[in-house]
């Protein structure tokens, strides 16, 4: 009989099967749960759960207390940290939770809170956060172009439209709606439409009540300072260039938004907790009613985003 050949003869991958073999193996039974194993807690019928976009999370004490004095205008509510960071909010009722969902964006001392609708079964690391509602300013249009038909066409380049006749408004000298901006990307500062008669026409954005954003990468959650992408450029330049070169390298890293970028809400009275000049608040882009104008006649053009 011939006999085993020893260990280290073996081929590899057979001596890993051999220890895999000494192993015990955990059980892997999915446990099944019944909707009657679930909370029976009422306060997730009427939930949202938020987010401060910060990569520095401020006091969520001080963010309670500054929400309990600024939301007045609905029922008492409760809030309830789930995780550092993020937080659950739970309301009386349906039109609560609506009154603060359709007056989002929301920011505390400058940092925006993210709203996401609370799904059941769901962990909050589950959630994405990578999205919010911000109204958005088109200037420099032409005032036969102030549409309702062209500012929805400028609003699906630079994000989501939210469909409802109130998120889109025509002013004498602008169109604004809201649109659901992703947060992972740069805000975008012009538009380039390109017209049926060949002509290119540029369009400012502006962005109302925009929470803290960095004037170099355009993100918003962080400022200049903090700004991840261009702290590194700065630790990759090297000691021992001339001084013509670090003076052309400093120049580009000099900051490529404006402040200008971020406006004013249109409609005025907006909603912020009482405050003294050293103490946090909580604001809000206003909203109003939809305008009833008419559609375009012009043929629908072409929408071109330029470089940032």
């Amino acid at each position: 009989m011939a006999s085993q050949e020893p260990p280290h003869c073996m081929k590899i991958q057979d001596l890993i099967n051999d220890f895999r073999g000494l192993l015990a193996t955990p059980s892997s039974l999915a446990i099944k749960l019944d909707s009657e194993d679930l909370v029976q807690d009422e306060s997730f019928n009427f939930c949202l759960v938020a987010k401060l976009h910060a990569d520095i999370i401020p006091s969520i004490k001080g963010l309670v207390a500054v929400l309990r004095r600024a939301w007045t205008f609905i029922a008492p509510f409760e809030i309830r940290e789930a995780k550092h960071g993020i937080f659950l909010l739970s309301f009386k009722s349906n039109d609560d939770l609506l009154a603060i969902w359709d007056a989002s964006p929301w920011c505390y001392n400058g940092t925006l809170i993210i709203l996401e609708r609370f799904r059941s079964c769901t962990p909050v690391e589950r959630y994405m956060f990578n999205s919010a509602p911000l109204w958005v300013q088109f200037h420099e249009l032409p005032p036969d172009m102030l549409t309702p038909n062209i500012a929805s066409k400028l609003a699906s380049k630079v994000g989501e439209v939210i469909p409802t006749a109130s998120n889109l408004m025509i002013r004498a000298s602008f169109a604004r709606v809201r649109i659901l901006i992703d947060l992972r990307l740069p805000l975008k500062k012009t538009l380039t439409i390109q017209m049926f008669n060949g002509k290119d026409l540029e369009v400012r954005l502006a962005y109302e009540r925009l929470p803290q954003f960095c004037l170099f990468c355009g993100l918003i959650g962080h400022d200049m300072e903090h700004c991840k992408t261009r702290n590194s450029m700065l630790d990759r330049i090297p000691t021992d260039i001339s001084k013509i070169d670090r003076t052309a390298l400093e120049e580009f890293l000099q900051p490529r938004y404006q402040a200008s970028l971020s406006a004013a809400s249109w409609t005025s009275g907006s909603v912020e907790a009482p405050a003294t000049p050293s103490s946090p608040r909580v604001v809000r882009g206003n909203f109003g009613k939809s305008h009833q104008g008419i559609s375009s006649r012009l043929e629908g053009p072409k929408i071109l985003l330029t470089e940032i």
